[in-house]
């Protein structure tokens, strides 16, 4: 269930990493976890795997003993998130849409064009950072540069083993070499040649102190719980603990890369790190005093805000302070959408009988769009969720 839910919200990099990280717990753990021997198991690690990167054989390389032996080449793949490639095409449509209507309204004369509020719905703050970082960045730089992140991750610990080895490059295997080599290909492509990046090394080893910590005292908590218990409920507290271990792996490896992101970026004219004005920040300088604020604001406007900050009752004040014309369900939530529909139905309310005469304004509905993986487990869970609801009143009624 937890590898389905990353396998959606997880980009390719971010995908691959928390798989290795499950391998790794699982290979040193007294009871690993043998679905991943299965051949159903290999699939999934070379399926992730190929959607990151892909060896193939390249030209010969130079042996003095044999006179040339097939060598290696490594390709990057980065596949985007379906998602997010979306996100953009819906976000072109609307501002297309948005352009459009001012020019006939310029046209016209009619002075009655009002600005744009669009309001893009997300599940947690971890999906929030890295759509940041796909409209700042663009799709193409963000994976690239989550790639460098996992490149120096792996590298880090192939250059601790020569260390401790005392031995050259000839002693890792030729896939570690080729990802060492990228290393220096995908920091020159993103920095340039001179670039230095010594200054970050001191904040990652700091993190993975932290993180090597965190493991401690987590197996101390797992193994004091098992204790005492029967074999086959410690076995799935270990499997749990592993399985837990390698989301914190995950989630921290994440936040490291755009936290390093974020370092490259240099804001000026008072706007954010991704180019666009505080007021599409998803905070609040006053937060003890109100939930939202909101100024007026010309143009068009996008919102971001997660559905783990709101409470009870805080979606209709976050649409009233608003006012958004779209809506975006990145993630969908059933209970913000009844609100959203309570909303629809009080943006324009019918005050005269002689008004539904004339033909409705498709100009001033609310546009909602929705994106989801069609026959995924977040399609269905969302059905599932629409389809108690539903229950649930039929019983009601009953």
């Amino acid at each position: 269930r937890n590898c389905f839910h990353a396998l959606i919200q997880y980009d390719c990099v971010q995908f691959w990493r928390f798989l290795e990280g499950i391998k790794a717990i699982s290979a040193s753990s007294r009871t690993p976890s043998m679905w991943l021997m299965t051949p159903q198991g290999e699939n999934v690690y070379r399926l992730a795997k190929e959607r990151v990167y892909r060896v193939i054989n390249g030209r010969k390389r130079i042996d003095s003993e044999n006179g040339g032996v097939p060598g290696k080449r490594l390709i990057p793949v980065l596949e985007e998130t379906p998602k997010e490639k979306l996100l953009q095409q819906v976000l072109t449509e609307v501002e297309n849409r948005w352009h459009a209507k001012r020019s006939q309204c310029d046209e016209n004369n009619t002075g009655s064009f009002n600005s744009g509020n669009v309001l893009l719905m997300v599940k947690d703050e971890s999906t929030l950072e890295s759509i940041r970082s796909f409209l700042s960045n663009g799709g193409k730089r963000t994976m690239v540069l989550r790639w460098l992140r996992y490149l120096e991750q792996v590298n880090d610990k192939s250059r601790s083993m020569l260390r401790s080895l005392g031995k050259g490059p000839d002693a890792i295997s030729e896939e570690q070499r080729l990802l060492m080599e990228e290393e220096g290909r995908v920091r020159n492509y993103l920095f340039g040649v001179n670039s230095a990046y010594g200054y970050e090394q001191e904040a990652m080893e700091e993190e993975r102190k932290r993180l090597a910590d965190w493991k401690r005292k987590h197996r101390r908590v797992v193994d004091e719980k098992a204790r005492g218990t029967e074999t086959a409920t410690a076995d799935a507290l270990r499997h749990q603990g592993c399985l837990e271990e390698a989301v914190e792996v995950s989630k921290r490896g994440n936040a490291m890369a755009l936290a390093m992101e974020s370092m490259f970026h240099h804001t000026d004219d008072g706007k954010n790190d991704d180019g666009l004005s505080s007021t599409y920040s998803w905070s609040s300088d006053e937060e003890d005093e109100i939930a939202y604020r909101v100024e007026p604001i010309k143009g068009l406007n996008l919102f971001i805000r997660t559905f783990s900050k709101l409470e009870d009752g805080d979606a209709a004040l976050l649409l009233r302070d608003i006012q958004p014309d779209t809506v975006i369900m990145y993630d969908s939530d059933p209970s913000f959408i009844r609100t959203l529909e309570i909303y629809a139905n009080a943006m324009h309310p019918v005050s005269d009988s002689r008004v539904t005469l004339e033909k409705p304004n498709d100009d001033n509905r609310l546009r909602v769009f929705f994106l989801l993986y069609e026959a995924s487990a977040e399609e269905t869970n969302f059905l599932k969720s629409l389809e108690r609801e539903q229950n649930a009143f039929e019983r009601l009624i009953d």
